[in-house]
């Protein structure tokens, strides 16, 4: 990809002439353009010249093999435990002299593209975010360009709904090419989509983007899309880039670009050490921010670009090595897999209430912290998500949404914002069930739970039992088809080799097959009209430790079954 520059200098131009004494006075009032522009450019040069000085040594740079080269430039990835060093005081002072400078020529030159974005990007750099949106806002050169401005700033100050909406903005309001360059999403991609990815035209996109950045979100529960307005910074700052100085003190290229907009930008400089004798050692190392996740699912891109190749649902590894693309969010030093989880959908009117236990207390990365915990639903990339409480106060607990259409993505989501710790359960779910609910796991007692009401309380909060135990299995059916009376049966499945993951949400599918070490099945009354609630308390006494699938079936005479089942983990005592 090679993107485009839009480098808009505007020149003041004379009103229609009235008389020569007019045009002189006017002529007499106008800044010289080319002279304010020259000034801070000369400026930013000059900064980074002094910050390119002043950078600190780095004895241990942690350099290694690279995780890939790109151009002229070694990428690696090694997570940094502490925080950087601050910068020199002098840099500091530099910057806002420099800022000073912009400040100047950005009330002389308000429409002057260049200038706007230098200064929004040192405010940022600055730690000023509001000062950046607020300069975005005083931009009076080319339209969409304020615009991205705007987003850029809002992502800086963690506001991701405005800055989604400053780059709609500007998305609408740029040419044609270049609305193409910024929705080219192949650099981010998994080889494999990227691939699929690249034989789209550019005005064939749009639903494949959509999709992307709908499986890609990190948390349904934050305003706004967070990584999507991420991607945009970047491309964003690859263009104040370009024609701007840099710690790196080389021409910008489009290596540059692609490692701009695959990893981020640097968000620190320190010096490398290097060998003596060695010309090729870089002026200085830049550092992105860090620890950073790979947030794509993969696939990514919609069934009906994937060439006849087999269909996988999409799955998301947010600790993947050497992925295309990496993000590190503010809200997440931490970011881990939610495992001790269930989640199951329960038909409601004309809508669906979807149910999430959990227990994060055995989570390492909540130890010692009480966490807020969403549940979100998610119908397709054109649908708002359905957030449950943003906020709940234990460790452990149950939370239940209600959505008027079925679940497609649910995804739970728990962050300690203070200690930047999060981690979350994301699944694409199956198409439930005509007249099937998904299955509940819940505590066995005395008696079986008669009503939802009455199971919830009781819910387990993992798809785990111990060895020896029981667990009880609670579902329900919604007008089951006519017949006098159905067949139930209900089994557990060993599964053994290499399989999926085990997953916390229920599926609208039978046992496998194979032999089943615990099985029973029953005859029961039909209930043709309405709502009917069952309950059956399985003995796993029997049951070596292992994953097991546990799967319930409703057979109505003469009608075509339906089944649902789950992933069931046997723990060792």
């Amino acid at each position: 990809m090679k993107p485009a520059l839009v480098l808009l200098l505007l020149l003041a131009t004379a009103p229609a002439a009235t008389g020569a004494a007019q045009a002189s006075r006017a002529a007499a009032l106008r800044p010289d353009s080319a002279a304010v522009l020259r000034e801070a450019r000369h400026a930013q040069r000059a900064f980074e010249n002094e910050r390119r000085a002043r950078l600190r040594l780095d004895l241990d740079d942690g350099r290694g093999p690279c995780d890939v080269h790109i151009g002229r430039f070694c990428y690696w990835y090694r997570p940094r435990e502490e925080p950087p060093e601050p910068e020199p005081d002098a840099v500091g002072r530099g910057r806002m002299l420099l800022l000073l400078t912009l400040d100047d020529a950005a009330a002389r030159l308000p429409g002057d593209d260049w200038i706007a974005g230098q200064r929004v990007r040192y405010f940022a750099e600055h730690g000023w975010a509001d000062s950046g949106v607020a300069a975005a806002r005083e931009c009076r050169g080319t339209r969409w360009w304020c615009a991205a401005l705007e987003g850029f700033a809002r992502h800086a100050a963690a506001d991701y709904a405005g800055a989604d909406s400053g780059f709609a903005r500007a998305l609408s309001a740029m040419p044609d090419a270049e609305r193409c360059e910024w929705s080219d999403l192949s650099p981010l991609l998994a080889d494999a989509d990227a691939r699929r990815y690249a034989g789209l035209a550019c005005d064939e996109r749009g639903p494949a983007n959509d999709r992307i950045w709908w499986l890609a979100r990190p948390f349904y529960s934050i305003a706004g899309h967070d990584l999507r307005t991420e991607h945009y910074s970047r491309v964003t700052m690859t263009r104040m880039l370009r024609h701007a100085s840099s710690p790196h003190d080389l021409a910008w290229g489009d290596d540059l670009t692609q490692l701009v907009v695959r990893f981020g930008w640097p968000t620190h400089w320190t010096r490398p050490f290097g060998t003596p004798g060695r010309i090729e050692e870089p002026a200085a190392l830049g550092h992105e921010p860090s620890p950073s996740f790979w947030f794509f699912a993969e696939p990514s891109l919609p069934p009906d670009t994937l060439d006849g190749e087999p269909w996988r649902e999409p799955t998301w590894d947010p600790l993947r090595e050497r992925p295309s693309s990496r993000y590190a969010p503010a809200y997440a030093r931490v970011f881990g897999v939610i495992r001790a989880a269930q989640v199951a959908r329960f038909r409601r009117d004309a809508g669906f209430l979807t149910i999430a236990g959990f227990d994060l207390r055995g989570d390492t990365a909540f130890t010692g912290a009480e966490p807020k915990v969403a549940l979100a639903v998610a119908r397709d990339p054109a649908t708002p998500p359905v957030v449950g409480p943003a906020l709940f106060p234990r460790s452990t607990g149950i939370i239940a949404v209600t959505s008027p259409w079925a679940p497609r993505i649910v995804s739970l989501e728990a962050r300690v914002d203070q200690e930047r710790r999060a981690a979350r359960l994301r699944a694409l779910a199956d198409e439930p069930a005509e007249w099937l609910s998904d299955i509940l796991l819940f505590v066995p007692g005395e008696e079986l739970p008669e009503s939802l009401g009455v199971a919830l309380p009781l819910s387990v909060r993992a798809n785990d039992v111990p060895e020896g135990g029981r667990v009880g299995l609670f579902w329900e059916t919604y007008g089951e088809p006519a017949a006098d009376s159905v067949t139930l049966e209900v089994k557990l499945v060993r599964v053994r080799g290499r399989e999926e993951p085990r997953s916390a949400l229920g599926r609208a599918a039978c046992a496998p097959g194979g032999k089943a070490p615990v099985a029973v099945r029953w005859r029961d009354a039909a209930a043709p009209v309405g709502l009917r609630p069952r309950a059956v308390v399985a003995d796993l006494s029997a049951l070596e430790p292992g994953r097991y699938v546990v799967a319930v079936s409703v057979h109505p005479d003469g009608s075509r079954r339906a089944c649902a089942s789950r992933d069931l983990e046997v723990l060792p005592r």
